[in-house]
């Protein structure tokens, strides 16, 4: 999976706003994002991953891309 280059100017836009690392601001983006998507609906193919599980993996490489996890 590669990300457009606008999708690359937004995350890089967002993480110099936020002073974090580019790979630490698209996981906090996904986690979010994916809580937001599904909180109320179901996935039309497939069954929906564990989003609790799914968005604490994806914080905690966030936390650790800046040393804060173990």
């Amino acid at each position: 999976m590669q990300l457009t280059d606008l999708q690359q100017h937004a995350i890089k836009a967002c993480a110099k706003a936020e002073l974090r690392s580019e790979a630490q601001m698209l996981s906090l983006l996904l986690a979010e994002g994916f809580r937001f998507y599904f909180c109320d609906s179901e996935p039309r193919f497939g069954d929906l991953p564990d989003m609790t599980q799914l968005g604490e993996s994806l914080e905690a490489e966030a936390a650790s891309l800046v040393g804060l996890g173990s």
